[in-house]
This record gives C-alpha cells, structure tokens and sequence, in this order.
C-alpha cells in the first residue's frame, strides 16, 4: 500500500512537470501573435506553473484559442493533480486509525470463537 502511494506521487509529479513544461512550449509558441502578453519562456513557465497551480494571477493569459485550449488541459490538469494530493494525504492521516481498527476486530474475533467455544462446551450434556 505504501508503495502505492509514493507511485501516485511520484506519478503526479512527474505529470505535472511534464505538464508545465510542454504547455510552457505550446503557449510560448502559440501567443506569438500581436497583442500577445507572454513572449518569453520565463513569462511562459510562469504562466504555466500558476494555471496548473490553479491560482492564475492574471498578470499572463493566452489571447489565442489555441493558447486558451492549451490553458483549459492545463487547469484540468492542476484540478485533477490537487484531488490526487489530497486524497493521498488523507490516506496517510487514515491508515494509523484503519490499521488500529483491523488489529482490534482480529482481536474481538478471536474473543469470539473463544466465547463459542465456552457455549458450545456449556451446552454439551454432562455424563
């Protein structure tokens, strides 16, 4: 399970790094255009880096709708990536209490069959 994890956040980053980089190339190379306000790459990844974030500042946008397409993958993207974070925290503050509740009903089964076996002892006849 723990190897399941650190899959999903390695997977997620990779993903969202993947992600900022080729939307950074994409934007930078599709805003090319007259009334454009993203013209060099620090413009773009920064731009890309606050979409996938989902806090969009606002001081860079995309005039093109190519631009706004790649803006659009992109902010689902970050959505996606934020609840995939998220779960996996709230995995990792829930599995102190799922394994304690495990060990306890392993527990209470055992105690169980013991009072069963004391039941079925007390109902055999007696010679």
């Amino acid at each position: 399970m723990r190897q399941r994890k650190g899959a999903v956040l390695y997977g997620t980053a990779a993903i969202a790094f993947s992600m900022v980089v080729i939307s950074s190339i994409a934007v930078l190379s599709f805003e090319n255009v007259p009334g454009g306000n993203i013209h060099t790459a620090g413009d773009a990844l920064w731009w890309a880096m606050c979409t996938i974030a989902t806090v969009g500042y606002g001081d860079f946008y995309p005039v093109t709708w190519e631009g706004r397409a790649v803006a659009g993958v992109l902010m689902t993207v970050g959505v996606g990536m934020i609840g995939v974070l998220s779960g996996t925290m709230v995995s990792w503050f829930v599995q102190p209490g799922y394994e304690r509740e495990k060990d306890e009903i392993r527990h209470l089964r055992q105690e169980i069959a013991a009072l069963t076996a004391l039941v079925q002892s007390l109902r055999e006849p007696k010679p």
